[in-house]
């Protein structure tokens, strides 16, 4: 099949959103646009594996088509509880980015976009912000068609009825 829908970076968001939820994807095609993407550099769809960041395999029993693609269309317009971006500076320079996975009276955990976990001590930390913006890149399907973006869809949605 000859795919002649239109790249997402040449449509206004709303528009992109209404295509990708109206468009039908296909299933195996989202798997190679899942990897194509790099969306496994953040995310799993399976629990067998280290958790990184939000996980992508029963996602589609939560949220609807339409909420899918502005989730990854827009990503900053939604962001999942729990996966709120966090900066920090420590008193020694290093500056650290990602969502917290634990917290204690002396400690913070953090686990970068890497899904590597990084332990502060709050002694060491000179600022602390909540940004505003998400892990998840804006922008991240420039580049693929609606179809492509439709078919990622349908694969998240076919891994969620497994």
């Amino acid at each position: 099949m000859l795919d002649e829908t239109p790249i997402i970076k040449s449509l206004k968001p709303q528009q992109a959103i209404a295509m990708v939820t109206k468009s039908a994807g296909d299933a195996s095609l989202g798997r190679t646009i899942f990897e194509n993407a790099k969306c496994a550099n953040c995310h799993t769809i399976s629990q067998a594996e280290s958790q990184k960041g939000p996980y992508l395999g029963n996602i589609a029993k939560t949220y609807k088509r339409p909420e899918l693609a502005v989730a990854i269309l827009q990503p900053e317009k939604t962001i999942a509880q729990g996966f709120a971006t966090n900066s920090f500076l420590t008193y020694d320079g290093l500056v650290l980015t990602g969502f917290v996975t634990d917290e204690q009276n002396d400690l913070v955990v953090l686990r970068d976009q890497n899904g590597k976990e990084h332990t502060l001590l709050k002694d060491d930390i000179e600022i602390r912000k909540k940004l505003p913006t998400s892990m998840m890149p804006n922008g991240i399907l420039d580049e693929f068609t609606v179809f492509q973006a439709s078919s990622l869809i349908e694969y998240l949605t076919e891994i969620a009825d497994r």
